[in-house]
């Protein structure tokens, strides 16, 4: 069964999907002050990523598509839109270290890879799909980053405690001044 949509209408709701991961970064960014730079960094990319669906989208105005089971509808793309807003609500409400920050941009970052839309279109569709693969292949080096980042802070993590274990033995351990 195959359902056809406004090639138009699907790239606009991908380009929203977009937009709200960036939310989600500059949320981090003004939360994160001393990482700001590694959350605007990928902010930015999906800023441009949203710029180049839009423009895109004005490129298949008019165009039909059939989407298979298969490939994400627009459905799909609303929920993971409404996930983002959802989690960047709660760190605006609540607040966010680094680590859960990671992990949820790795949760995010994951939905986007996992998502069928970048396979949507047919073969006839090759301008659009070598668009869509662009934006696909940075996704994955998004994934590789925050991956990356999250396997960093543990590292420090595991240093800074194998140094206070090794302080605590040779009877180093950190005391707090009386006064």
């Amino acid at each position: 069964m195959t359902n056809s949509i406004m090639a138009a209408t699907y790239i606009e709701q991908l380009a929203r999907a977009e937009e709200s991961i960036a939310r989600f970064y500059e949320m981090c960014a003004k939360m994160l002050y001393d990482d700001r730079k590694f959350w605007q960094i990928l902010q930015s990319h999906e800023m441009w990523h949203a710029k180049v669906l839009r423009d895109l989208k004005e490129q298949v105005r008019g165009q039909k598509i059939k989407l298979l089971p298969e490939h994400a509808s627009i459905r799909e793309i609303e929920l993971s839109v409404e996930y983002v807003e959802q989690m960047t609500r709660i760190i605006r409400n609540n607040g966010v270290d680094l680590d859960k920050a990671l992990e949820t941009s790795c949760n995010i970052e994951k939905k986007t890879v996992d998502v069928k839309a970048f396979k949507a279109f047919d073969e006839s569709s090759s301008e659009v799909r070598d668009v869509l693969a662009v934006i696909h292949e940075q996704t994955e080096k998004h994934m590789e980053i925050i991956t990356s980042r999250m396997e960093n802070e543990q590292q420090k993590k595991n240093s800074k405690t194998w140094v206070n274990r090794l302080l605590s033995i040779a009877g180093f351990s950190k005391k707090k001044k009386s006064g």
